[in-house]
């Protein structure tokens, strides 16, 4: 037996209004970045969590959206609000979602400063290493985010630092949606892929997509990764 979702990944660019398109929008679970407070209404589908007032932010942050009942589950102690976790009761079984925000972090070296994501980005892996390795969570994880990372970067830089970050997450027996390659794009953001949509070995992709026509075109700067997919009712959990 099957059971079948869409799911997406979107960052909201801080647009209260953006909330009334998600009940329409034909999606079952979106991953969200970015986001507003949400309204009262959608109380019992949404977990939401501000990020810490150091980061300039006392009112968005990070949040995760499902048609079906939801619960929250512990998210990052090192970032507080950049990671959300959510057990979601979905038609097929439990699936678990989590939601990750790439906060920059501003390295000084001897010789000039650069402003990294993967580095509070592995934190947040780290953090939620107890979630994304439980065995009866593994095979129904559905992982996605604003990474603000990109393998291609690394030609310029001559490091593998993004793509390291790629292969890590990689490693909790993860599978992105759509390929992720250095030398041929599927933007989500201006002219490169930062946004990312990962799944659990209980998944089939059955369609995959970066949105740049649905009905969040034009709210945000950028566009959604959107996957149809097939869970195995019987499969593993």
């Amino acid at each position: 037996r099957q059971a079948m979702m869409r799911v997406a990944t979107w960052n909201m660019r801080r647009r209260r209004a953006n909330w009334d398109v998600l009940p329409i929008s034909g999606l079952d679970i979106v991953l969200l970045q970015e986001a507003c407070p949400p309204p009262p209404s959608l109380a019992g589908h949404i977990e939401f969590q501000k990020l810490e007032p150091r980061r300039g932010s006392s009112t968005w942050g990070t949040a995760i959206w499902s048609r079906w009942p939801l619960r929250g589950l512990s998210g990052s102690t090192c970032h507080p609000g950049a990671a959300v976790v959510a057990e979601i009761q979905a038609p097929g079984g439990p699936v678990t979602a989590y939601s990750l925000y790439a906060l920059f972090e501003h390295i000084e070296f001897s010789t000039k400063s650069k402003d990294y994501a993967v580095t509070t980005l592995h934190r947040l892996l780290s953090d939620l290493t107890g979630h994304l390795e439980e065995p009866a969570r593994q095979a129904r994880n559905v992982l996605g985010g604003d990474f603000n990372c990109n393998p291609k970067w690394d030609l310029k830089s001559k490091h593998p630092t993004n793509r390291l970050l790629i292969d890590r997450v990689e490693a909790y027996g993860l599978t992105s949606v759509l390929p992720i390659d250095a030398h041929r794009q599927i933007p989500t953001h201006r002219k490169s892929q930062i946004d990312y949509l990962f799944i659990g070995t209980a998944f089939s992709v059955d369609a995959a997509n970066v949105d740049t026509d649905g009905p969040t075109q034009g709210l945000s700067d950028h566009h959604p990764v959107v996957a149809q997919l097939t869970l195995a009712r019987d499969g593993p959990c």
